[in-house]
């Protein structure tokens, strides 16, 4: 039997118009888990479908046969989508999500479908694929021009900072696991070298050479942050580091359903990682003093177990990089200090329910960029802005500066109070999200979604009265779609902008202009309001 690499790579002519597609699309995706959108389901075919069964636990099936061969298929329920992904992803799996973005009511082949992003584990930004209270970074590492250094970039997708650094090979593993990184992207030349490394913990993604090569990867970089000069850049004349954050930002966009050359639209900055700032921890003494885990690997019994009573999220998220990355500059120390001891008299219930009504605003910033929040997140966050001024009035002085830097922008909140439901679907494929009354086109689509049977009868009494047919009827069906039927006996009786469409053996069915337009809008009308 043959593998589903080496059937994307046969000729196509002896498969199904189905699977030509398939096959196609998986060309593009071979190294990752292709789900293959087909109704309510996500199917995976051919060894996807083995890996994906054996992985998730879910039946492999074989169905009907195209090129000669049974097609294995194992599916899941697009309901459960995140569930399944966040199994894969724990697993060191990457997942292309394919989507179909025709309309299957004017499709005549199989409907036209894409790849719209590329779930991988330094990729993630969806809330039920992330811990909430950790980082997951994404990493590229390229050659510098001593041959003992690494150029290295890393981010978290999740809060759009790039940060760059050169060490030494030896001191590779180590600093990614102190960053918390779990995905690392390498030439496909270095691959070798590092897999003998102590990378266990960390999945490698090689990529062809060619995303490394410097020249392109400055031109690139350029581009993306829309410079003619990398002079404003603390990394201006820093080759291998722009080719690191090149290779990082381009693979971390195109599997955000960007195109090759965008930007990521929440990249905050691109700057160097100042070792010399703060005390260094490798991972094996962050292990000793037991900082985030203990000993024994369970994080019950740990440092910052004892010290995390964070009512937010993001909180918990600094407390930890704080640990595990001390600072050295005593003036900070002492601002952080003075914070302490500001805030700690404060800790009443009051603050605390504020707080508490806080969202993650770093995460759903992000999913807003890339396009990806769930209409129920951004109910959230209407929520939460709506309370933060009156957090922001209770915090004291000390804090001053970095309230000053939220620069809020009052029509957002105005925005999602004026569009948002108070209570919308939970997904944006179920409707039912942007307020009646904001957008003339949504209301008349939903109108015609809602109110088609009331349209229809309307439309018979007035051609009833236009033609002074008393028997003519309006009706619907799957295959010749909105017709009016009048009998033999009338056909002397019908206006001349009717349009023939059915011929049956006691009566004739037409079409006008007008009930067209109506079925051409009707038909799709809840696809264009979603």
């Amino acid at each position: 039997m043959k593998t589903t690499t080496e059937e994307a790579s046969a000729p196509l002519a002896g498969h199904t118009p189905m699977m030509q597609q398939y096959l196609r699309i998986k060309s593009n995706y071979q190294n990752v888990l292709l789900f293959y959108r087909m109704g309510d389901f996500y199917e995976l075919f051919g060894d996807d479908a083995e890996r994906g069964a054996k992985l998730l636990g879910i039946t492999l099936t074989s169905r009907g046969h195209s090129n000669q061969q049974a097609i294995r298929m194992a599916g899941i329920p697009v309901h459960a989508l995140e569930q399944y992904l966040a199994r894969l992803v724990k697993a060191g799996e990457s997942v292309a999500i394919c989507e179909q973005i025709g309309d299957p009511a004017t499709s005549k082949g199989p409907v036209e479908r894409q790849v719209l992003r590329v779930v991988t584990p330094g990729t993630l930004t969806d809330e039920g694929l992330l811990p909430e209270r950790e980082e997951r970074c994404l990493a590229a590492v390229a050659r510098s021009k001593e041959r003992h250094r690494a150029a290295l970039a890393w981010m978290s997708l999740a809060s759009g900072e790039c940060m760059l650094c050169e060490l030494d090979w030896v001191d590779l593993a180590d600093f990614l696991k102190t960053m918390q990184c779990v995905e690392l992207l390498v030439p496909d030349s270095l691959q070798p070298t590092l897999m003998a490394s102590s990378l266990e913990s960390i999945v490698i993604k090689p990529l062809a050479d060619w995303y490394f090569e410097p020249e392109r990867a400055q031109r690139k970089l350029k581009e993306r942050l829309g410079v003619a000069s990398m002079k404003g850049y603390e990394i201006a004349n820093e080759p291998a580091l722009q080719t690191a954050a090149n290779a990082l930002i381009e693979y971390a966009a195109k599997n955000s359903g960007l195109s090759d050359d965008a930007a990521l639209p929440h990249l905050q900055s691109i700057r160097r990682w100042r070792s010399e700032a703060y005390l260094t921890l490798d991972h094996v003494a962050c292990r000793n003093l037991e900082l985030v885990e203990s000993l024994h690997g369970g994080t019950s019994h740990c440092l910052l177990n004892r010290l995390d009573q964070c009512r937010t999220v993001a909180g918990s998220r600094l407390i930890r990089h704080r640990l595990l990355h001390p600072i050295r500059d005593w003036l900070e120390i002492g601002q952080r200090q003075q914070q302490v001891r500001a805030l700690v008299p404060l800790l009443d219930e009051n603050l605390i329910a504020k707080l508490d009504a806080m969202v993650d605003f770093e995460r759903l910033a992000t999913r807003i960029a890339l396009a990806s929040i769930k209409p129920r997140e951004l109910a959230s966050l209407r929520q939460a802005l709506t309370a933060l001024p009156s957090l922001m009035v209770m915090l004291p002085e000390a804090f001053q500066s970095e309230l000053g830097a939220l620069n809020l922008d009052p029509k957002l909140l105005n925005d999602l109070k004026q569009q948002l439901l108070d209570e919308p679907a939970g997904h944006l494929r179920d409707g039912a999200v942007i307020r009646d009354g904001f957008d003339e086109e949504l209301d008349e689509l939903r109108t015609l979604d809602r109110d088609c049977d009331h349209y229809l009868a309307a439309f018979e009494i007035k051609e009833r009265e236009r033609s002074g047919i008393s028997t003519l009827k309006v009706a619907f069906n799957s295959v010749y779609g909105f017709y009016i039927e009048v009998s033999q006996g009338q056909l002397s009786r019908v206006p001349d902008d009717y349009r023939r469409r059915q011929t049956l053996k006691n009566a004739e069915r037409f079409i006008t202009p007008e009930l067209k337009a109506f079925e051409d809008k009707a038909l799709s009308a809840r696809e264009r309001a979603l």
